[in-house]
Formats: structure tokens, C-alpha cells, sequence
């Protein structure tokens, strides 16, 4: 009896180091605030649709992210719902955290719009899913829009053992990775902010030039000064003052409605692009060539 509790626990041991060491977690970090550990893991399912599970300390959280075809401009209010159907057949409705705006990018032809929701969710919730697995989900978007879709088999497990490894991850669990391999960046991504900066730099500088230039077409002449007139008396030349220049004009009233749309600067057009080359969304050679756009702009 004893010799068979001991194998027992031995391939209980066993299965957990087997399961640790095949969760690979897409962010493994301890957060420099709250200095909670961070975990999350990607689930990619096709093309136009992939989920993500998160947990932050005891927070934990569901992703989903939607990709559509043309450029929309709709936002994706707070508080609209994803509905999931685990296999147990249990359902599970959250609502997303805050506004989703859409980012929109060019993949050779085509232009496409990305959607990220991400939903607070309970930790019962949380280990329902780590429990059961995903076998239907549906991401509620803008209007009558949505995006449904019925998981394989396949996919199911994988939305299972990624929850599990995040979901069961301690809150206070050591980091896999060091602090140097989180928080270093590697050369080619200080490659890519330095040449950030410097295309930052260029398009100042050249914005700069364009805007003084401008200036100097629209800013108006100085207004002449009246002629001095003086007047001559046997007693006394007194010179009377000279007129004051006359007043500049008015600024111009604009017509337009004073609610305007700011569009996006240069730096914030750049650290978009640069976002969507870092989460694989787009090439180096798309982020290069509307780089380059940018800054002929």
C-alpha cells in the first residue's frame, strides 16, 4: 500500500512538471507597479479571429480580437458583450472593459481593420473554462454586427490548456523568463526605435520648415503709420504726434462647427504601425513602406 501511494504521488509530480513546462506563455512578466505577475497566451484560430486568456495578480480576463475587411470607423463601446458556450455546455457572458477603436492596416491589396475587446471575467468563470474548454463563442461588435464561431476539437483543447496555464498560474509564482530577457530590448528592436526617433526627427523638422514658411505667406504686413503733419507758428515749431499705426484686423471668424476631428500625428501614425509589426499583424516591409508615406506626407 505504501509502495503504491508513493508511485502515486510520483506521477502526480510528474504530470504537473510536464504540464508547466509546456505552458508557453506569450507574456510571463511581474508588473514594475503592482508588482503582480502577468501571464497571457494567444490562441490563434484562423485568419479573422483569435482569443487570448490574461491574468493580472487575481484579475483575470479574456481577449478577443477581430479582424474585418475594408477600413471601419465604428468604436466598439464599453460594455458590449462576448457570449462563450464551454463544452459543459455552461454559458458565459462578459462585457468589455472599455471602448475598442479599430486600427486599420494594408496588407498588399487589401485593407483590413482590427478589432481588440478584452473582458473582465470571474475567477469561477476562469476556472470553468480552464475546466471545459471553449466550443462556441460570439463577439458582439458594432450594431447588428458580430463574429461567431464553433470551435474543433482541436481548438477547444488549445483554449483549455491555455487557460489552465494561466488561470492556474500563482498569482505570486516565480517568473520563467529573467528580468533582463522582460525588460532588455534586443538589438533589433532598439534597431527599430532608433529609427523611429529618427524618422520622428525628419518629419519635425520638416514640419517645422512648412509651417514657418506658411506663416510667413499668411502672416499680415505691419500697417503703415499715418504721415506726420507739422505745423509752423511765428512763436514755436510744435510737431504734433504721429498717428498710432492702425489697428490690426480682426482674426479671421471661421465658419466651421467647432467640434473637429484632430487626426492622428505623425509620432502617433508611427507607434501605431510599429504596434502592429510588433504583434506580427503586419511585415517589416509593410511597416517600412508606410513609414515611408508618412514622412512624405
Amino acid at each position: 500500500m505504501k509502495k503504491t501511494s508513493t508511485i502515486l504521488v510520483f506521477l502526480c509530480l510528474m504530470s504537473a512538471a510536464t504540464f508547466a513546462q509546456n505552458c508557453k506563455y506569450g507574456v510571463d512578466k511581474v508588473d514594475p507597479i503592482s508588482g503582480k505577475r502577468v501571464l497571457a497566451i494567444k490562441v490563434n484560430i484562423n485568419y479573422w479571429y483569435n482569443i487570448s486568456f490574461l491574468r493580472l495578480g487575481d484579475e483575470y480576463r479574456v481577449e478577443s480580437v477581430v479582424y474585418m475587411p475594408g477600413e471601419q470607423n465604428g468604436l466598439v463601446t464599453a460594455g458590449t458583450p462576448i457570449d462563450i458556450k464551454l463544452v459543459n455546455d455552461k454559458i458565459i457572458t462578459a462585457e468589455s472593459s472599455s471602448d475598442a477603436a479599430p486600427v486599420s492596416y494594408i496588407s498588399g491589396t487589401q485593407i483590413y481593420s482590427v478589432y481588440l475587446m478584452s473582458y473582465v471575467i470571474t475567477a469561477e468563470q476562469a476556472r470553468s473554462i480552464a475546466a471545459s474548454g471553449i466550443k462556441y463563442s460570439k463577439t458582439h461588435l458594432l450594431a447588428e454586427k458580430y463574429y461567431e464561431h464553433m470551435y474543433k476539437d482541436k481548438e477547444t483543447e488549445k483554449t483549455q490548456h491555455a487557460a489552465s496555464c494561466v488561470y492556474s498560474g500563482g498569482a505570486s509564482a516565480p517568473v520563467a523568463k529573467t528580468t533582463t530577457t522582460t525588460t532588455t530590448k534586443t538589438a533589433k528592436e532598439k534597431e527599430d526605435d532608433s529609427l523611429v526617433e529618427s524618422m520622428m526627427r525628419k518629419k519635425q523638422e520638416k514640419k517645422a520648415k512648412e509651417e514657418a514658411a506658411e506663416k510667413a505667406k499668411t502672416e499680415p504686413a505691419p500697417a503703415k503709420p499715418q504721415s506726420t503733419t507739422t505745423t509752423t507758428t511765428p512763436a514755436a515749431s510744435t510737431p504734433t504726434a504721429a498717428a498710432k499705426p492702425a489697428p490690426a484686423p480682426p482674426a479671421n471668424t471661421s465658419t466651421q462647427s467647432p467640434i473637429t476631428v484632430t487626426p492622428l500625428s505623425g509620432a502617433d501614425e508611427l507607434m501605431k504601425w510599429k504596434k502592429l509589426l510588433d504583434q506580427g499583424i503586419i511585415t517589416k516591409e509593410e511597416f517600412d513602406a508606410h513609414n515611408k508615406k508618412i514622412l512624405d506626407k
